[in-house]
């Protein structure tokens, strides 16, 4: 939907919260329903935060203040008034700007009721608009396939943000975190993170895994939860969409509904939805001339995410890590490993986003050994993984920098590095994105990190041996085809138009 003056006037209200730490979790809600997967609207959204960003840094000057000064002073309120997630959109407006805030939307709020939301699985796979895309979806089967731009090939990775459009053909994508989409030309979706679709035009069968619950596709019109399903969504048709399922229950938002208006109707199997950009929404049950051409579709297993942690995630500043270690430093300095511990982030550092991600290191991280390295490292288990078809990527944040990545002991081909200047910062841009797929094994698995903390100043210089701080961060994206789920399984469906029979579910 467009960016309407009423919609302008309602965002300028709930954003101006945001500003003034008074956002509700009502309005926290009602504020990622308007934005997420509209552009518009997410322009709007960066352009307002990044306004209240430049005038608080000009009032800070005039003042004779220092914007580190006021931003501290502002995250000590946000940390007094506002609840984690809120707190990190607050936080983004003031340390990230723009597109961290946009993160809000694409990252803290990514979820549903919690009545409704799938068991939890410790990788985190979502990034901001700042980090680089993770890889989503992998291009599984198609069939007279014509994309625009580039032809894909089968085996083709999809990342964070990627839009694609088949003009003709059929296709099925099978997304990382479980779900298995069969969509016909011409179509066009975007991958908005690991378990969002938006679909622009077209339409799109998705079948949901039972690991997988939650998953969504949104369209201008409305947005469809997966509670257990097979599902269609058409977008763009007519000017209304509409969400037909075939097996188990959807719940579906309307996008124009107010606070007050919000709704969140159950779908049942063979009831199907239909929504208007205003808002108005007719249910009906589905067709039997719908379910005439239905036909067995063959099966491709789901993927699986790999159970993989973030440095820190959940945790509370000064609480140890049990899935990271520190095994090795400097000699005469370090003498046994232990865990890594979750630490207030230095002035320099991206603030800590508990739901993400957040620094790790020592308990003495602030004054720790110049010019040494510090290895981490943590385990995770691949037991009932198909190994040729593991995705394991990281994104990488250290103080100073990375200087070799292991994989079960052999070396991982990365280029090392240390952003080790003057006044360094280590925000969301300076995030590498390493790809650890190779070395892996059946069972049980180890990546050692190599941290490098060096100091600015010649190698004479007297800096060169002051202690001063070590962290890391580490966001993982893996998933992997499991060998060991059964897939002699019947799946059907009931496409209205064509069906993709040489696809598998």
């Amino acid at each position: 939907m467009n960016l309407t003056k009423d919609i302008q006037r309602e965002l300028n209200v709930l954003l101006a919260k945001v500003v003034d730490s008074s956002l509700t979790l009502a309005e926290g809600d009602r504020l990622e329903r308007l934005v997420r997967g509209n552009p518009e609207r997410l322009r709007y959204m960066r352009d307002y935060m990044q306004l209240e960003v430049q005038l608080q840094a000009e009032a800070t000057v005039v003042h004779g203040g220092s914007l580190e000064g006021s931003i501290a002073a502002n995250g000590s309120l946000i940390q007094k008034q506002a609840t984690p997630r809120i707190a990190f959109l607050l936080y983004s407006a003031l340390l990230g700007g723009l597109a961290a805030a946009v993160c809000f939307v694409m990252v803290v709020l990514n979820r549903g009721p919690l009545d409704e939301s799938p068991s939890q699985v410790a990788i985190t796979s979502i990034c901001s608009a700042s980090r680089p895309p993770a890889p989503v979806a992998t291009l599984s089967l198609q069939s007279d396939a014509k994309w625009e731009g580039q032809q894909w090939v089968i085996g083709h990775t999809f990342r964070e943000g990627d839009t694609i459009e088949l003009l003709t053909g059929e296709a099925q994508i099978s997304v990382g975190f479980g779900a298995e989409i069969a969509t016909e030309g011409p179509s066009s979706l975007t991958f908005l993170a690991h378990d969002r679709l938006q679909l622009q035009s077209g339409e799109v069968t998705v079948h949901v895994a039972e690991w997988a619950k939650g998953f969504t596709v949104v369209t201008d019109s409305m947005e469809v939860v997966d509670l257990g399903t097979t599902f269609t969504v058409t977008a763009g048709d007519g000017g209304k969409d509409e969400t037909r399922v075939h097996k188990g229950l959807v719940r579906v938002h309307p996008r124009s509904a107010s606070v007050s208006e919000e709704r969140g109707f159950l779908v049942s199997e063979g009831e199907s939805l239909t929504v208007a950009p205003d808002g108005r929404h007719e249910n009906q049950l589905i067709l039997p001339d719908q379910l005439i051409d239905s036909r067995e579709l063959s099966k491709v297993v789901p993927y699986h995410p790999v159970e993989l942690y973030n440095t820190g995630l959940g945790l509370k500043v000064g609480d140890e890590d049990p899935h990271w270690v520190i095994v090795a430093g400097p000699d005469g300095v370090f003498e046994r490993p232990e865990y890594a511990m979750v630490c207030v982030p230095d002035e320099r550092y991206l603030a800590n986003a508990p739901e993400l991600s957040q620094w790790v290191s020592l308990p003495s991280w602030r004054t720790a050994t110049a010019n040494s390295t510090f290895t981490f490292q943590t385990r995770f288990d691949l037991t009932g993984y198909d190994l040729s078809t593991i995705q394991l990527f990281g994104r990488f944040l250290a103080d100073n920098g990375i200087q070799n990545v292991r994989v079960n002991g052999h070396a991982v081909e990365v280029k090392s590095w240390s952003d080790n200047l003057l006044g360094q910062k280590f925000g969301p841009d300076q995030f590498r994105f390493v790809d650890i797929t190779g070395g892996l094994v059946q069972g049980k698995n180890v990546v050692e990190i190599d941290v490098w903390n060096g100091v600015f100043g010649s190698l004479k210089s007297d800096m060169n041996t002051t202690p001063n701080p070590m962290a890391l961060r580490v966001e993982w994206c893996a998933f992997g085809r499991r060998s060991d789920v059964a897939s002699n399984r019947s799946l059907q469906i009931a496409p209205v138009r064509t069906l993709l029979t040489d696809l598998r579910f």
